[in-house]
């Protein structure tokens, strides 16, 4: 969901040229970096050391890939 929003901000400003699209979509994203760390911090309060360790494997915003190991 988060990555969707930062890509449709980057596209509605990259089609208009606006800087009014710019500057507000930064603050749009701004917003949303700091809810997720009280999400993130929601979520470790509430599971405990097994989100600790989910958050290890998994990114925060972009997933992270598992490359051939």
């Amino acid at each position: 969901m988060y990555v969707t929003l930062f890509l449709c901000v980057l596209a509605a400003w990259l089609i208009s040229g606006d800087l009014a699209i710019l500057m507000t979509g930064s603050m749009l994203i701004v917003a949303m970096m700091l809810r997720i760390k009280r999400e993130e911090a929601m979520l470790r309060e509430y599971f405990g050391e097994m989100y600790r360790e989910y958050a290890k494997r998994t990114g925060t915003v972009v997933p992270k890939l598992r490359v051939f190991r």
